[in-house]
């Protein structure tokens, strides 16, 4: 069994709120597009539009890979929509329907990019979906500070020299490639210094953290530039903490850890809750409500139509 050694914090780091919103709708697919010249909001919008709101987004994941689940899925309220390469058949063009999809439906695209191992995050990946119109990308195999800084920059255009100053780190600069004919671009329409400036505001990458190797190292990773939300992986923690995929109360405290390091250092968690009812699931939100975060993946595809399908199986033989 390995653990995660407790984790020291400095005491002059900035602090997230922790008051839970109340009871609260999901942001509406006519109140995303106000303001927006009728296209999607960025996930990042989306985020600071509900925290100004005081709500807390709620998203689900399409592993199947039909853009009608991605519709289904917006259709029910999902306030952003998480399209999964690493555990799926998804490829680039599967994706790429995807992205439309969702943002047809006013709900922001995030993509899971395929892993290569611990400590081998995809960067190709990265820019590739970015390319496509993500909004966001969740990146697994970061495991030390220097993983979370080449995820990073491979999401961030080079800044123009009217930015820079200096002798600009890899770090703090980005080496993601450019072309303006990309759709993230419009497909040319669009002065590549203002979609280069937009991307770079506007695109959430977001560090994948499922390993003791990458919690051992929380508050550095927390203090990389650029890095706006991080998302935990209990499952995949478990099972590398030796508990083959069983949240026990070890790997909740690994969690919480995570959480309350996160949000000293200003970066919002983001989390799965995968319970087996829906019941279930809202309690556990509320309680990591309590805690502090606002971002959250609840269901999956998949399980949710084979449980329901098994239900009305279940309930038509008794």
């Amino acid at each position: 069994m390995r653990i995660v050694p407790s984790l020291v914090v400095p005491e002059n780091v900035r602090t997230l709120t922790s008051k839970r919103p109340g009871p609260h709708p999901p942001l509406r697919r006519w109140e995303a597009s106000a303001g927006s010249g009728g296209r999607c909001e960025s996930f990042m919008e989306r985020i600071l539009r509900a925290e100004a709101a005081q709500r807390t987004l709620i998203g689900s994941w399409n592993c199947i890979g039909s853009p009608e689940v991605t519709e289904v899925l917006a259709d029910a309220g999902m306030d952003f929509i998480c399209l999964d390469m690493e555990h799926s058949s998804m490829g680039l063009e599967t994706v790429a329907h995807n992205i439309r999809a969702a943002q047809a439906a006013m709900s922001p695209p995030v993509v899971r990019v395929p892993g290569q191992g611990p400590g081998k995050p995809n960067l190709k990946e990265i820019m590739r979906v970015l390319d496509l119109g993500a909004s966001a990308v969740i990146v697994p195999g970061a495991l030390s500070k220097e993983d979370v800084e080449a995820v990073m920059a491979a999401g961030a255009f080079p800044k123009p020299v009217s930015q820079a100053d200096g002798a600009v780190s890899a770090a703090r600069d980005g080496i993601r490639g450019a072309n303006p004919f990309v759709r993230a671009g419009r497909h040319g329409l669009m002065p590549p210094s203002d979609y280069h400036r937009k991307s770079n505001e506007e695109t959430v990458i977001i560090p994948l953290l499922e390993t003791p190797a990458a919690f051992e190292q929380l508050p550095e990773i927390m203090q990389v530039e650029g890095i706006k939300v991080v998302a935990f992986g209990p499952f995949d923690l478990s099972v590398a903490m030796g508990f083959d995929g069983v949240r026990t109360p070890e790997v909740e405290a690994c969690l919480m850890k995570g959480v309350e390091v996160a949000r000293q250092f200003g970066v919002r968690p983001m989390l799965p809750v995968l319970d087996l009812t829906a019941e279930s699931t809202g309690e556990t939100l509320k309680r990591w409500e309590d805690m502090g975060v606002r971002l959250f993946t609840v269901g999956v595809d998949k399980a949710l139509l084979g449980r329901a399908a098994k239900g009305f199986l279940d309930a038509c033989r008794r």
